[in-house]
């Protein structure tokens, strides 16, 4: 098995060796696999409840992907929690963080959350930002809460209160493109730039709000890919 021997020549390089996984064949590979045990960290996709996972990842794939975590604490396994949402994640009555708060506390267990606060393409007065600044600055409120009061949120409260600020000072903080705009200090966005995405099934795009939206590396290679997500 490739990922056994992966593991294994991290391990003798004296590197630390971290997994991310959606966690949903941990429970069939646990026993199979010893050198599982090997790995310092195994990081498991969790956007949330049920209604924001499912809403994210397919139906029905909330309950998968606890399990996997819950036979990892069995296996006494390090295990960390990682969401990403949207604010789609919000359209609901519950929080959805509020479910990973609750487990992280239960548990013992860390968990941090990625949020993308806007779409690039779109203006700080587009509504969809709007809201997700709103929802941001809530889910970091929620989190500096938990986090004061002993809840296992990996992010450190100097980053929380930077981000509940930020929050609070979108125009002044989200430049796109137009460097003539950008306040002393501070920095355009460099996503695209610095840094973009490829999933596993090739796609190519530019920051979370454009999930999915470029074309295959596989397909039509790097170059084609890139020159098709930073002029889309």
């Amino acid at each position: 098995n490739k990922l056994n021997q992966l593991i294994t020549h991290i391990k003798s390089e004296g590197m630390y060796c971290e997994i991310v996984t959606n966690g949903m064949l941990i429970r069939k590979r646990v026993k199979d696999w010893p050198e599982l045990k090997m790995v310092d960290s195994f990081s498991v996709s969790l956007d949330g409840n049920k209604y924001s996972h499912d809403k994210i990842r397919g139906k029905d794939n909330f309950e998968k992907v606890v399990d996997g975590i819950m036979c990892l604490i069995e296996n006494k396994l390090p295990v960390r929690m990682h969401g990403a949402f949207s604010h789609e994640a919000f359209d609901q009555k519950a929080k959805p963080h509020e479910f990973m708060a609750n487990l992280s506390n239960e548990f013992n267990i860390p968990f941090n959350i990625a949020t993308y606060c806007s779409n690039p393409m779109k203006t700080n007065e587009d509504e969809e930002n709007k809201k997700s600044f709103r929802n941001g600055q809530t889910l970091y409120n929620d989190l500096l809460v938990w986090k004061k009061s002993g809840v296992p949120v990996s992010t450190t409260i100097e980053v929380l209160e930077k981000g509940i600020k930020w929050f609070d000072k979108t125009n002044q903080y989200i430049i796109y493109g137009d460097e003539s705009k950008i306040p002393n200090g501070h920095k355009k966005c460099m996503a695209g730039i610095t840094n973009c995405f490829i999933d596993s099934d090739g796609k190519m795009y530019i920051c979370i709000p454009n999930w999915g939206k470029g074309i295959d590396v596989y397909e039509h290679g790097v170059k084609k890919a890139y020159e098709y997500m930073v002029n889309k």
